[in-house]
């Protein structure tokens, strides 16, 4: 893709630069061969080779086909070697190989602009089933939620985390400190478990957070806890709600 794109910005450049030059150089040629060849003679010649060139590169073929029409009038119209024009066929002539020129041109530019388009839409479709193809297999919601777990805290990924409507045992509580008061920015959570309380009455279950089977208690952070068990008791809301 990268090779195509460098070829083609390569002879758009090309025949930007080269165009007219190369378009003045055979309307002088032919200039000199004014015995054998008549002035539609020249015109043809000269059309199709803008054309060509507009089909390569749209602006080099505007600036190709202005060239033409200024240079065929300088060298093989009345009077010769000059931009004035004495016949009122000379003049349709040149006007309507001007529009000859500016709209092959123009249809040009407007087929390359759909064919980048659509060349465009198919990169990003290609890209997008890369993109698909290259993703972990699906996961269930407790897979899910146990990856977005360990990406909050490294120390959340030894914890098991469930709700239960009562412990069977009971286990320390994570109290909640106001925030005027000084609180420790940890908690340890002892092997047992600990619990932690929704703050919405209407939720009878609570938040049950205990290392897993063969750590020792573990040093967590508190707002971390805490924000754990907010989206937690968002989530139970909703049910409620429902």
């Amino acid at each position: 893709m990268d090779d195509r794109i460098t070829r083609t910005w390569t002879l758009h450049r090309l025949t930007l630069w080269l165009g007219p030059p190369f378009i003045f150089a055979i309307a002088k040629i032919t200039a000199q061969q004014s015995d054998g060849l008549s002035i539609a003679n020249v015109a043809l010649i000269l059309a199709i080779t803008t054309a060509a060139i507009g089909a390569a590169n749209p602006l080099a073929g505007i600036l190709s086909s202005l060239t033409a029409g200024a240079f065929l009038n300088y060298f093989h119209t009345e009077p010769v070697n000059s931009f004035r024009m004495s016949s009122s066929s000379d003049i349709l002539m040149i006007s309507l190989f001007l529009v000859l020129g500016l709209c092959v041109s123009t249809i040009t530019s407007l087929r390359m602009r759909h064919h980048l388009l659509a060349i465009n839409r198919d990169s990003m479709r290609s890209r997008q089933q890369q993109s698909l193809a290259a993703l972990s297999p699906s996961q269930s919601a407790t897979e899910f939620w146990q990856s977005s777990i360990d990406r909050i805290d490294p120390n959340l990924s030894f914890l098991e985390i469930s709700c239960i409507n009562t412990p069977r045992e009971p286990i320390p509580t994570i109290a909640r400190h106001k925030s005027a008061s000084a609180g420790s920015p940890t908690v340890v959570i002892p092997e047992c478990g600990a619990v932690v309380e929704f703050l919405d009455p209407r939720i009878s279950q609570v938040l049950v957070i205990k290392p897993r089977q063969g750590f020792a208690p573990l040093e967590v952070s508190r707002a971390v806890i805490f924000a754990l068990s907010s989206d937690v008791e968002l989530s139970l809301q909703g049910t409620i709600e429902e």
